[in-house]
């Protein structure tokens, strides 16, 4: 059987919620709609997803990771822990920057894992982005997040999922009421075929409930050492599910 590891992750947006006027109802209705990128102004993230869509159906990798800034910047700050930790095992990472659950929704329904064959492991890191702007409520992204976890096990009907939580951003958080924590209990609180629940965020965590600083680059955005702690914490996993 094979395993899909959805992380629900940090990306570019500011992490910051400002609020929002919408629902709880109509932001869950947003969050799982899919939304294709608008053009010009996310022609990059387009054509990542066209090259990520051809290289998938051309590797067929045994392991894949979705998501935003936090899955795509392995190829940057975490590059020497993935040549190191993930590439061994046959890795493949098809983050986009900004993505948001809607994008990634829109993606996987385009095809992103059609051609997968499919893999044994996928790896999902998705749902701060929601937050940050005039942001989504946390049931929204909850709700967002298990839209896109609902559509890889349909797209990737032979796969196991793992979805990994929101990790800590910033130098601080609200503790045990942060929408943070909220949305991972709510996540962690459904329950799906073939589908696992993990929460890495003590391993990122400091004593104010924010990211340590030497894991981050930016309270945000992982450090290279921040990429060896989630590798220490994935690898594992991710071996016990590969045929």
């Amino acid at each position: 059987m094979a395993l899909v590891v959805l992380v629900a992750g940090m990306a570019t947006a500011a992490w910051l919620w400002r609020g929002s006027h919408a629902s709880d109802l109509e932001s869950a209705l947003k969050t799982s709609t899919p939304a294709a990128y608008k053009l010009p102004t996310q022609q990059a993230a387009w054509d990542r997803h066209q090259i990520l869509k051809r290289t998938i159906r051309e590797r067929r990798p045994k392991v894949v990771l979705l998501g935003d800034s936090l899955t795509q910047r392995w190829e940057a700050d975490g590059t020497p822990i993935w040549e190191s930790a993930m590439a061994p095992l046959g890795a493949f990472n098809a983050g986009i920057d900004n993505d948001r659950t809607e994008n990634l929704l829109w993606r996987i329904q385009d095809g992103a894992l059609d051609e997968a064959n499919p893999p044994d492991v996928c790896i999902l890191l998705v749902g701060v982005n929601n937050l940050g702007g005039d942001g989504d409520t946390p049931h929204g992204v909850a709700e967002g997040v298990m839209a896109v976890a609902r559509s890889i096990l349909e797209r990737a009907p032979k796969s196991r999922l793992i979805v990994v939580g929101l990790l800590p951003a910033g130098p601080w958080s609200r503790g045990s009421l942060s929408r943070r924590a909220w949305i991972n209990r709510k996540i962690k609180a459904h329950s799906l075929p073939r589908t696992m629940f993990v929460d890495f965020s003590d391993s990122f965590l400091n004593k104010e409930g924010g990211i340590q600083t030497a894991l981050a680059t930016d309270g945000l955005h992982l450090s290279e050492q921040g990429y060896r702690v989630l590798a220490d914490l994935m690898v594992p996993l991710i071996k016990a599910n590969l045929k």
